[in-house]
């Protein structure tokens, strides 16, 4: 899990392989302590477009248009506190690759979206996936 801040926006993210594949769990509004959240000093927030992609750091491809769930209106409607999405990316997702976002709209200003890095690293026998 990696907290986040873009502009004013706190921000976290998180990854789970699943048999159905890889699942990125990405939340804006709150970091992971919630308690560790600054506090709220933006008015509304969207992203510039629904278009989430992940970038493979092993073959240097980018699969676009990944599906998600989230919040019941478009990720391009206003929202005031937080947004949270799931996104799915395919069972042959890398132990390496970037999840790669749309700007954000921060009261009326665009925000660039840093790519966040995902990698299976083996500690002590245990495989974390580290962000």
């Amino acid at each position: 899990m990696v907290n986040f801040q873009i502009g004013p926006l706190p921000g976290h993210a998180l990854a789970r392989k699943t048999p159905e594949g890889m699942v990125v769990f990405l939340e804006l509004g709150t970091y992971l302590p919630a308690r560790d959240t600054p506090p709220r000093t933006w008015k509304s927030f969207h992203f510039a477009s629904d278009c989430l992609a992940a970038h493979n750091l092993t073959n240097h491809t980018t699969l676009d248009h990944l599906p998600y769930s989230g919040p019941d209106k478009a990720l391009t409607a206003p929202a005031t506190k937080r947004y949270f999405l799931q996104i799915t990316l395919p069972g042959s997702t890398p132990d390496r690759f970037e999840l790669l976002s749309p700007p954000l709209m921060i009261d009326g200003k665009t925000w660039p979206f840093p790519p966040i890095r995902f990698e299976y690293e083996l500690w002590i026998g245990i495989l974390p996936f580290n962000c």
